[in-house]
């Protein structure tokens, strides 16, 4: 397993796959452009981080939370170790070519669907 040093390094290349800046995330999550700045010159330890606002980032940038705090395992699952379907796939190809705020104005969408 290859792990991938510095807290920095790694919400900065999770920032850059997501096409996504400093501002915008942490519009998404709620905190300051200055909070995430910090995380990107990894000026705040990743323990002081608080854990919700690790999370919510991991699920915006849509990076594995555990990978994004420490390094260990893969940024984003592989389609077989995920074990999506053909039309997950599909429907993360199309979020993918979203704007940041098509994909914030779908995820309210979802959260206001009813659940199974």
């Amino acid at each position: 397993m290859v792990v991938m040093d510095g807290f920095g390094k790694r919400i900065k290349l999770a920032l850059e796959r997501a096409g996504m800046n400093n501002a915008e995330l942490a519009r998404s999550i709620d905190v300051s452009p200055s909070t995430v700045g910090k995380w990107v010159h990894e000026e705040s330890e990743v323990g002081r981080i608080e854990a919700q606002n690790l999370f919510d980032a991991a699920k915006v940038l849509r990076v594995d939370a555990e990978w994004l705090a420490t390094g260990k395992g893969e940024p984003h699952p592989t389609p077989g170790s995920a074990r999506i379907t053909p039309e997950q796939a599909s429907m993360l190809e199309a979020y993918d070519a979203l704007s940041v705020q098509s994909r914030m104005t779908l995820a309210f969408l979802l959260d206001s669907l009813p659940r199974k």
